[in-house]
């Protein structure tokens, strides 16, 4: 599979983003965990971050945000694993937010 640079670069910038501007709003568990993991012959990207409040999810389970300018970065992840026919997963465990896209 080949991914072209600067697409894996605003994959990896937005993700980070969604998971710092999350993050800076929490006194304690202010920690990112990013894995690149080989599973099956098949890379996993996984970032877990935690998080407070509530989030709501679309009728596609994708988190979404009402704020004006918000939810750009999670179109863009959309489009991105679209784009190289990739799988997609948001999941939520205990205040813990978890995007993994398998290659």
């Amino acid at each position: 599979l080949y991914i072209k640079g600067s697409d894996i670069g605003i994959l990896l910038s937005n993700l980070f983003d969604n998971a710092i501007n999350a993050t800076k709003k929490l006194k304690n568990n202010r920690r990112i965990e990013v894995k690149f993991v080989n599973t099956d012959g098949r890379l996993v990207l996984q970032f877990k971050n935690h998080y407070d409040g509530e989030i709501e999810f679309d009728k596609n389970d994708m988190p979404t945000s009402f704020k004006e300018g918000h939810g750009i970065g999670t179109a863009s992840i959309a489009s991105f694993v679209k784009k190289y026919n990739l799988n997609l997963d948001y999941e939520i465990n205990n205040n813990v937010f978890i995007v993994s896209i398998l290659f």
